[in-house]
């Protein structure tokens, strides 16, 4: 099976269940009392659910890539630490996390940002932590990374727009498959160097 088949996979479980723990997880936060507005059970409500949506999705994106990459178990913890820095900042910065408000242009482009944000953030702890020493030319996985998440968010947005909160998911799958195919790419090129 190709490399970008199985990251879809395994990326695509791990994320559903981060997204389903994370809701978990935030639903059992408020219930014992953290449903308030003040800023630091904000920001522990976020770092916590990033931290746990990051684990998830982190370990989902290690079974694709154990074979690839022999001793890459640091992935999951790059993966939740940037989740987790994530997840910490949008809560301090957009605590209500709406962008709604805006002109649906203005809302693909925060998409755009903001998805490119966290893939910068979180493919830079990735390759910092794992890939830099052992996947030649892996520093484009930062830039491929972003591209990709910038371009899943945008769609993901626009597509809210237009046809309502539902498909989201179509952003992020689109994001995994690139980001897949390009790890990928990387991997098949390393061997052959």
């Amino acid at each position: 099976m190709a490399f970008w088949i199985k990251w879809g996979i395994f990326s695509s479980i791990g994320s559903g269940a981060g997204v389903l723990l994370w809701v978990s997880v935030g639903g059992v936060m408020e219930a014992v009392g953290f449903s308030s507005q003040e800023p630091a059970e904000v920001a522990l409500q976020s770092a916590i659910v990033g931290a746990v949506f990051g684990t998830c999705f982190g370990l989902g994106q290690w079974l694709a890539l154990r074979r690839s990459l022999t001793n890459s178990k640091r992935w999951i913890l790059a993966t939740a630490l940037g989740y987790t820095l994530v997840f910490l900042t949008a809560g301090i910065l957009l605590p209500g996390g709406e962008v709604a408000s805006l002109s649906p242009w203005l809302q693909i482009t925060a998409g755009f940002v903001l998805g490119g944000l966290i893939g910068l953030l979180v493919s830079f702890l990735q390759w910092w932590l794992v890939l830099r020493h052992r996947v030649a030319g892996s520093a484009i996985w930062i830039l491929a990374s972003a591209g990709a998440w910038a371009l899943g968010f945008a769609i993901s947005f626009a597509l809210g727009i237009w046809f309502g909160d539902l498909t989201f998911v179509a952003g992020p799958m689109v994001a995994i498959a690139v980001s897949g195919i390009v790890l990928g790419r990387l991997f098949r090129d390393s061997s052959e160097s």
